[in-house]
């Protein structure tokens, strides 16, 4: 369907929600009409007049509207449309089309080293694969000398090329045995995984693998550097302390005490729930406190040691607090409620540290230098004295 298609199939739901709406305005005229028996103006006949005066003025502004934007050429109809509508998730990247491509996978990858094996994977996966595509879709079965079971496959990316088309990358772990025909035994196994590629199409009715599958290779290290906090200042000492001796308040009553004990350092009792005793609080490790603008609310970066009793187990976790100050005392105001933080890569950490390397090196050679001057000054003038 054209963004065209899309845009007149969008206006044509807006007018008949609009017509909806005033059908059910005269609905509710008439029968209140029914209710009284009117002689002559009733009361209340001007407002009444007005209100709906005011309803068709809306009407028709709201029609106008919506007609200038469904068809204007210029970019700002196109994002007052999208305001008007809300975008709906791409079939071909839904929960749906990701379970289709899962069990697609799974048959895919699944076999027995014989005639009826074989045959069985076949019927299997013909009601995934587009009608061009022949049944073993892409496996070489002439030789298959070991059966095949599958152990996890678990989602690894989405490419949607289009609104109807989309390449679903998996992780499929299997593993292949070598079994004694007679007695059906185990000899051999073998793990084996792949990065899988399902090519899964929408034609407005059902899914379907419209090309052979293919592999690829999926990086797994992450790209991520750290995220850096935009937007914040370091505070004074004097403040940092006073947040320091709250935050050996807050986590040992987080990590123990009853939710109605615990609501006593919140701002508000739907700020977070506590650990109710499930680990015990050890140390805060190392905190960075950090505030926005002059006046602004405290942000309390803390690492913090947590230990299972029970098991002996020892946790160090990461906590964003935001913190507010309540007639003198701090009180936690959110968990994780920080919008301004920035996500940089490691490429962008690594070229941050080395601007700030070359900025530091710049520096201690400016200073070098006038210590030099400075030096070089005294002498002149301790060789004028001596003169």
């Amino acid at each position: 369907m054209s963004n065209k298609e899309k845009k007149q199939s969008q206006f044509k739901k807006i007018l008949v929600g609009i017509k909806r709406m005033s059908d059910q305005s005269k609905e509710e005229k008439d029968r209140k009409k029914k209710e009284k028996l009117v002689s002559g103006k009733p009361k209340g006949y001007a407002a009444r007049k007005i209100g709906v005066l005011s309803f068709w003025t809306l009407f028709a502004f709201m029609f106008l509207v919506v007609f200038a934007t469904m068809f204007s050429n210029s970019s700002k109809g196109s994002v007052d449309i999208e305001k008007l509508i809300e975008d709906q998730e791409s079939i071909v990247t839904s929960q749906e089309a990701v379970s289709f491509g899962k069990s697609f996978s799974r048959d895919y990858f699944t076999w027995t080293a014989d005639r009826e094996g074989i045959v069985d994977r076949r019927e299997r996966l013909k009601p995934y694969l587009a009608g061009h595509i022949v049944a073993d879709a892409g496996l070489s079965t002439g030789s298959l000398e070991q059966d095949s079971i599958v152990r996890d496959i678990s989602l690894r990316k989405i490419d949607e090329v289009n609104d109807d088309i989309a390449m679903i990358t998996y992780l499929v772990k299997y593993e292949l045995q070598q079994k004694e025909l007679s007695e059906k035994k185990v000899l051999e196994s073998k793990q084996a995984e792949h990065f899988f590629v399902v090519p899964v199409a929408f034609d407005g009715q059902t899914f379907g693998v419209y090309e052979l599958p293919k592999f690829t290779y999926v990086e797994e290290e992450t790209t991520v550097g750290d995220v850096s906090l935009a937007g914040l200042d370091r505070v004074e000492n004097a403040v940092a302390s006073r947040v320091d001796d709250f935050l050996y308040t807050f986590f040992p009553s987080f990590a123990s005490d009853p939710q109605e004990n615990l609501n006593y350092l919140l701002k508000s009792d739907d700020v977070t729930n506590g650990l109710k005793g499930d680990l015990a609080f050890v140390d805060v490790k190392s905190s960075d406190v950090r505030q926005k603008g002059e006046n602004g609310d405290l942000f309390v970066f803390a690492e913090v040691a947590f230990e299972d009793e029970e098991t002996g187990l020892s946790y160090t976790t990461d906590y964003e607090l935001s913190i507010a100050e309540n007639d003198g005392r701090f009180v936690v105001s959110g968990i994780d409620s920080l919008d301004s933080k920035k996500v940089r890569s490691k490429e962008e950490v690594s070229e941050a540290s080395k601007t700030n390397n070359e900025t530091e090196n710049t520096g201690d050679a400016s200073e070098s230098e006038s210590n030099t001057d400075n030096d070089s000054n005294e002498t002149e003038e301790t060789k004028d004295d001596e003169q």
